[in-house]
């Protein structure tokens, strides 16, 4: 497993690759990206404003300075064997990544990996490579690293960065009406499908044009939860059947260490929490007079 795919899985968070071939992507035509539209512009914004204010407003959305999102899994394999995933996922905004996937007992394993665009450092270990050290980012990694992009199904906004409205429409998701905001960022569209009574986005759809062809990644967001007042959806679903179920956290302590050095393999999956009653031995005498400490 390259590290380019460990990265990919990382950032599209519901996204698997394996050789040439993604789990969730369907391949076609992409439209390219347009400047705002002056006619229909007032009718994205407000579209907008009524996304933004439904998933908690925007000053909630501007609070965010860290997220943390734990992913339970399936996907099925080139032999549709059904395998399981465990992630755990944290982006310290506006610039660091950490995650841990853990894909065993399939071919893929374990991978945990970090990049601080701060730093300009990253890492990758792996259940079969443990030890790998740090090393700077590459010029490949720093064209597709998009934390903004990858964050866009859970904060739209922060405050460091808002997607560029462009124009919005109306559509459909099979027999549902929808109101469709089509947006850039990163220079990247990405379409916001509204639901007309909650005003949630209910699917994203992301168009990219690289040096493999063109894609066309869509992903639907169903039961929404309320996490400290921000909407959430705790379901994520593919038109290829995966589905994935998360839970989040909001401006969490933690461990800063996991974005200066890789943590041990045994370390776990948590091992980004900052240790809060860690007990140290501070003196050993006869079993009487035997005591620790606790910071």
């Amino acid at each position: 497993m390259s590290f380019r795919v460990i990265a990919i899985g990382i950032l599209g968070l519901l996204c698997f690759h394996s050789g040439a071939n993604t789990i969730c992507l369907s391949r076609g035509f992409v439209p390219p990206v347009k400047p705002m539209d002056e006619k229909t512009a007032p009718e994205a914004m407000r579209l907008w404003e009524q996304a933004i204010e439904a998933k908690g407003g925007r000053e909630r959305l501007h609070a965010v300075r860290n997220l943390v999102i734990t992913s339970h899994g399936v996907y099925f394999s080139g032999t549709m064997k059904k395998n399981k995933i465990r992630k755990e996922i944290l982006y310290a905004l506006p610039d660091k990544l950490w995650g841990w996937i853990d894909l065993r007992p399939g071919v893929f394993g374990l991978s945990v990996t970090m990049y601080n665009l701060t730093t300009q450092m990253k890492y990758a270990i792996t259940d079969t490579d443990p030890n790998h050290y740090l090393e700077p980012l590459t010029a490949n990694d720093k064209r597709d690293i998009s934390i903004s992009m990858s964050l866009l199904s859970y904060l739209p906004e922060t405050k460091w960065w808002k997607p560029e409205l462009v124009t919005s429409s109306s559509g459909r998701l099979g027999l549902k009406p929808v109101d469709i905001v089509q947006t850039q960022i990163d220079g990247k569209r990405v379409d916001f499908a509204l639901d007309r009574k909650s005003h949630l986005p209910v699917r994203i759809t992301t168009y990219t044009v690289d040096k493999n062809g063109a894609s066309i990644d869509t992903m639907d967001l169903l039961d929404y939860v309320d996490i400290d007042g921000i909407k959430m959806p705790a379901t994520f679903k593919y038109d290829d059947g995966t589905v994935y179920k998360q839970t989040y956290q909001l401006n969490v302590n933690y461990n800063e260490n996991i974005f200066l050095k890789p943590p041990s393999i045994e370390s776990g999956p948590e091992v980004w929490k900052l240790a809060t009653n860690v007990r140290v031995a501070c003196y050993t005498a006869p079993p009487s007079f035997s005591f620790t400490c606790s910071f």
